[in-house]
């Protein structure tokens, strides 16, 4: 009836309707058009107790007689079709209709946001999350938003995929995902940065990494440098330093970069591999031999002096603090005794270990061994802040002397009790 007397097949046909039976209500023919959950005998005075299709019917009687439009939120408000006050379930799909037809005087933008907002959080109650996102999203009228009302709007939906989008493995959130990046237009992003929160309440540094790395590429590389970095070096071993350099490549990382943690470890660990081939080289080529050699004793006083550097700044607040991380200044203080043993041995193999063979102008070098991390502790061994230096390193562990070949000095490395 109500879309016969919008086509105009009978241009007073709803007015006529309401007109009648007001009437007959007036005169005591006909009962009020009260909600269906008010009992009939209570006064119909008020507007506030018309039920909706009565509010629907006095609509489009305004259009038949080119009255000024009904306000949406009068027409759509709970109190006509609802015992409760707060339940907006229906009044959001009244308003989405009448918007579309425009037969009322369109919400306010205040007034729009908290309907859908609203009605968002019943969603969320009954666990229909990623419906709640959509609808927190909705435009109900045609009239541009100001950018504070898309920032509200967009801050909603981000906080609800936040609070609910929490584990990458559950079936059910996978297809929540795939719905809300597929028909709603969320970004990949905005998952990426809820798993990332997720893991930082889990503590779990690794999977933070693993999925910030998507949005905040820095930010993952400092809680890289902060949580796994320094784990990885004292776990020691070829695929823990295989790992590091294939992580910081993979990043992109600037690691000519001296100035960081993680720029100064992934130089030394180039280093690393700089001297075992040079220790492997033909070496029959004096020029050559000279020249590697200068450049690996020069690399080496570079990264120390980086090292010697970040030992004198003062550390800031970490996003993991108060997990049992490797402190920073203990890694520091270790990557710098390796370097200065590493020194050691190239200045043993310049002053005493290249030796001519015989008449020939072929040297040979002597075989040193090659320097490797002797990090024996691993990350739960420590509480942050708790060890600051070697020394706490050494009160912690029994010494070991370890004989290294080429020098007369004993180096001290701490073990496992």
């Amino acid at each position: 009836m109500l879309l016969r007397s919008m086509e105009g097949e009978n241009e007073t046909i709803v007015t006529t309707l309401v007109n009648h039976y007001e009437s007959d209500v007036a005169n005591g023919d006909a009962p009020p058009m009260l909600p269906w959950f008010l009992e009939h005998d209570q006064p119909s005075s008020s507007e506030d107790l018309c039920c909706t299709l009565s509010r629907l019917m006095k609509v489009f009687s305004t259009i038949e007689n080119n009255e000024d439009r009904i306000p949406l939120s009068s027409v759509i408000s709970p109190a006509g079709h609802s015992p409760n006050a707060f339940d907006v379930s229906r009044s959001f799909h009244f308003a989405a209709v009448l918007s579309a037809l425009g037969v009322c005087e369109e919400l306010t933008d205040e007034k729009e946001c908290a309907l859908l907002e609203s009605y968002a959080s019943q969603l969320q109650s009954v666990g229909a999350w990623e419906w709640a996102v959509y609808v927190a999203l909705c435009r109900l009228s045609e009239s541009p938003l100001s950018r504070n009302m898309i920032a509200r709007k967009k801050r909603m939906a981000f906080e609800i995929v936040h609070r609910y989008y929490t584990v990458e493995e559950d079936e059910d959130l996978k297809k929540c995902r795939s719905f809300l990046e597929k028909e709603v237009g969320i970004p990949s992003a905005w998952f990426e940065m809820a798993l990332s929160t997720s893991a930082i309440q889990r503590f779990d540094v690794r999977s933070f990494v693993s999925h910030s790395v998507s949005f905040s590429r820095q930010q993952a590389l400092q809680v890289y440098e902060e949580a796994i970095l320094p784990d990885d070096l004292f776990n020691g071993g070829k695929e823990n330093y295989r790992g590091i350099i294939n992580f910081l490549d993979a990043m992109n990382n600037d690691n000519s970069d001296f100035s960081t943690l993680r720029g100064a470890v992934y130089n030394y660990l180039q280093l690393m591999k700089g001297v075992a081939n040079f220790v492997n080289e033909d070496t029959t080529q004096t020029d050559s031999v000279d020249l590697s050699y200068q450049n690996l004793l020069e690399r080496a006083r570079s990264i120390l002096r980086c090292v010697i550097k970040l030992q004198e700044q003062t550390s800031s607040w970490k996003l993991f603090d108060g997990l049992p991380l490797v402190p920073e200044s203990a890694t520091l203080t270790e990557l710098s005794s390796s370097l200065s043993l590493l020194m050691a041995r190239l200045n043993d193999i310049g002053v005493g270990q290249i030796v001519f063979q015989g008449n020939s102008d072929a040297m040979t070098i002597k075989d040193v061994g090659h320097p490797a991390f002797a990090f024996a502790c691993t990350n739960d061994d420590f509480v942050f802040n708790q060890l600051n230096s070697k020394t706490a390193l050494r009160d912690k562990y029994k010494m070991v002397d370890l004989n290294v070949a080429g020098t007369s000095d004993t180096v001290y490395r701490p073990q496992r009790l």
